[in-house]
């Protein structure tokens, strides 16, 4: 009896019992393990601190940029991790947390999603599209590129409603309806918020749009990136140890899509996963880590 007293205590004092219910909880859905998964060593050593990924069509690499205290510069890397270039933005963004590659009108944007608020302070977050740049490793090897700030096409300064705080490290765009879509980082209750691709201006262009509540998503905990495929069709969500992934019909809502993943995938030991990008289709993904220059990608088989 005494060796049970004890045992029960250091459940409660360590918090083991309510960690334990959380994976027990995933564990009762449905994991998907048809996949392959592969590390790569990040040759560049200035991308220490990876928040956010984009693939490039436009390129066939991938983007990446550290996270806040660092310079405004976006990174090529190839999709096996080499160094392709260094390329630095007319910006000074407060918190980097995502990025998204996108094609609207056949030009190739990026949009840095300056959305990082840990502290819950801020009032109005901030979305920039640069037109992506055309990458040649030749000029961009040994030196960093600077970005005149012609790349920067528009902006979306948005906030919440009552100016509530949030923490957003998870944003992503759909070319296909024009529309932007973000997710509060929360251990309790994750709320999934909806933006337009191109406010409408009727001032200095200035303007700051209340973004539209759409839903909760109970099951997200934490989520720290998210991506959007090409099409319009598939969507990822990046917690601490799985990725949620979903799957939309031509004629459905992103928010019927969301109510429920279609794929739980336990992906491999990643110390503090911040981003992650669909590859060249929907069924390749790239993961990276905050704090280790290592590049997860993962192939899904069905």
């Amino acid at each position: 009896m005494r060796y049970f007293y004890y045992i029960v205590k250091l459940v409660y004092l360590t918090g083991i019992s309510l960690f334990s219910f959380h994976i027990s909880s995933l564990y009762a859905k449905p994991l998907n393990k048809n996949f392959t998964s592969e590390f790569l060593k990040i040759e560049n050593r200035n991308i220490n601190e990876s928040s956010g990924l984009s693939y490039s069509p436009q390129n066939a690499l991938i983007w990446t940029h550290n996270d806040s205290g660092n310079a405004a510069i976006i990174y090529a890397l190839s999709t096996l991790g080499t160094h392709i270039g260094e390329y630095l933005l007319p910006d000074f963004p407060f918190d980097w947390e995502d990025m998204s590659a996108v094609s609207i009108d056949n030009i190739n944007y990026l949009m840095l999603a300056d959305t990082g608020d840990n502290y819950k302070f801020r009032r109005t977050y901030r979305l920039s599209f640069y037109v992506e740049p055309k990458v040649d490793s030749k000029k961009s090897l040994n030196t960093i590129i600077n970005l005149d700030s012609s790349y920067l096409s528009w902006e979306v300064l948005f906030k919440f409603e009552n100016n509530k705080s949030y923490n957003i490290e998870a944003t992503a765009v759909d070319s296909t309806s024009q529309k932007i879509y973000v997710l509060t980082k929360s251990k309790k209750k994750t709320k999934l918020f909806q933006l337009p691709l191109k406010p409408t201006h009727t001032g200095s262009g200035n303007e700051v749009v209340e973004a539209e509540f759409i839903q909760n998503m109970p099951d997200i905990k934490r989520a720290t990136a998210m991506d959007i495929s090409r099409d319009g069709l598939s969507a990822v969500v990046l917690v601490y140890g799985y990725v949620y992934y979903y799957q939309r019909k031509v004629d459905q809502s992103w928010k019927k899509a969301f109510s429920k993943a279609d794929k739980i995938i336990k992906y491999p030991q990643l110390f503090q996963p911040e981003a992650i990008c669909f590859g060249v289709d929907a069924n390749e993904l790239y993961l990276t880590s905050e704090k280790r220059s290592h590049l997860l990608r993962l192939k899904l088989l069905d």
